[in-house]
């Protein structure tokens, strides 16, 4: 292709948006069993320590749940953005056909 050119692959852009659901899924779920998963025991090293493990196992849950979101969201708009692309790639072949035009 020359400069200015691009191919888009539809049914590829498809695959990774399902690719990507999935890992924002299983990210959600990390998230879950961070906050689930038992607490050891911090009897002999005192209640500091414990509320610093709760405290940072509390924000890592929260970034991974954020992340997730963030990939969604991303993942959204790409598949609105494809699904636009189809829409527009088909106006345009059928507009070009009402004019007289053939495809390459």
């Amino acid at each position: 292709m020359s400069d200015g050119q691009y191919w888009v692959e539809p049914d590829k852009v498809d695959g990774v948006v399902g690719d990507m659901t999935a890992h924002a899924l299983d990210t959600y779920k990390y998230a879950g069993d961070l906050l689930n998963a038992q607490t050891p025991s911090f009897s002999n090293a005192g209640a500091e320590v414990a509320d610093a493990f709760a405290h940072v196992r509390q924000r890592l849950a929260d970034a991974l749940q954020d992340t997730a979101q963030k990939m969604q969201q991303t993942n959204m708009d790409v598949a609105q953005g494809i699904r636009d692309y189809r829409r527009f790639d088909s106006q345009t072949a059928h507009d070009f056909k009402n004019i007289g035009g053939t495809a390459a």
